[in-house]
């Protein structure tokens, strides 16, 4: 991909992890499709022959040094054949069986199993365009297939309604991650994207924001947006700083608030019109609330965000 711009290289690696996907999905029947809730990630297990360990020392016990020769994280190919009756994963007509171990949350574990199985997908499907990736851009691939996976288009018109406008608010983000079990980033990633395709409509926006560093420079920790779903009309970058935007006292009360309480500021943010192709100032009303992960501390590197962004007027 050299020679090419960085939107460019974004715009491939997305439609690669959208193709990766659709190998996976597309072995849902069209009863599967019409009742499922959540994505049966697990259950893969017995088409895929993906299993998942208990324990860390079962884990080191059956570690594989393949592994790395297959430029996976948490997946060992058993190269045996020996059990005819052994469900595997069929890719091209060529049969091999894989296994996992995967020590993580319940929404944090799922993701982890879809990116690893779209690593599988990606190499055996797709090896001339993956030969073509850094390994930064495979797991890009591989990450943005994961979500797709987890949060099927499909899954999505049905929670948000095909081609209506939707008003988002915490407790419906609450009960979608739940119900589809995955976390509220996926989740919101997933929604922006159905948004920037015009499949759903929202009459607002939603943030999710973390603790962390600037990814270009890995420095300056501070509240920053991780996941972002914004009507298309603007254009808001994901890893900003909170203050970058203007968000100053939502920085603040991202350091303050209680956990598990839900409150609300009005801030204005600057940012970019797509229609206007200028940077606008956008008076909001912020719902916002707390959220503890890892060990659900009340120390600020275990914080999540989130806020829901209503327009008042720009």
């Amino acid at each position: 991909m050299s020679g090419q711009t960085e939107d460019q290289i974004g715009t491939k690696t997305s439609h690669l992890g959208h193709r990766v996907a659709d190998e996976v999905i597309k072995v849902l029947s069209a009863k599967e499709r019409a009742t499922m809730v959540a994505f049966p990630i697990e259950s893969m297990a017995s088409r895929w022959n993906i299993k998942a360990c208990d324990s860390s020392a079962e884990a080191s016990a059956s570690s594989n040094s393949s592994w790395s020769e297959l430029g996976l994280e948490g997946l060992v190919r058993d190269g045996r054949q020996d059990d005819p009756s052994a469900p595997k994963l069929d890719l091209g007509g060529t049969f091999h069986q894989y296994e996992a171990e995967i020590y993580c949350p319940w929404a944090k574990g799922r993701f982890t199993f879809a990116h690893e199985l779209s690593h599988v997908v990606l190499k055996e499907k797709f090896s001339s365009e993956r030969e073509e990736l850094t390994q930064a851009q495979v797991e890009s691939v591989c990450n943005r297939a994961a979500s797709r996976i987890l949060l099927p288009d499909f899954l999505l018109v049905q929670m948000l309604g095909d081609g209506s406008s939707t008003r988002l608010t915490i407790e419906t983000l609450e009960t979608w991650s739940r119900r589809a079990r995955v976390s509220f980033s996926t989740l919101v990633i997933r929604i922006d994207e159905l948004l920037r395709q015009s499949v759903v409509r929202s009459a607002n926006a939603a943030l999710v924001i973390s603790l962390t560093r600037s990814r270009r420079s890995g420095t300056h920790l501070a509240p920053r947006i991780v996941a972002r779903c914004w009507p298309s009309q603007f254009f808001v970058p994901s890893n900003k700083r909170l203050a970058t935007l203007g968000l100053t006292l939502l920085a603040e009360r991202f350091c303050s608030t209680p956990l598990f309480v839900e409150d609300e500021v009005m801030e204005t943010a600057s940012i970019w019109n797509n229609l206007d192709r200028q940077k606008v100032n956008v008076s909001l009303m912020i719902k916002y609330k707390i959220y503890a992960w890892g060990n659900r501390s009340n120390a600020t590197a275990n914080r999540t965000m989130i806020a829901i962004c209503n327009f008042a007027k720009y």
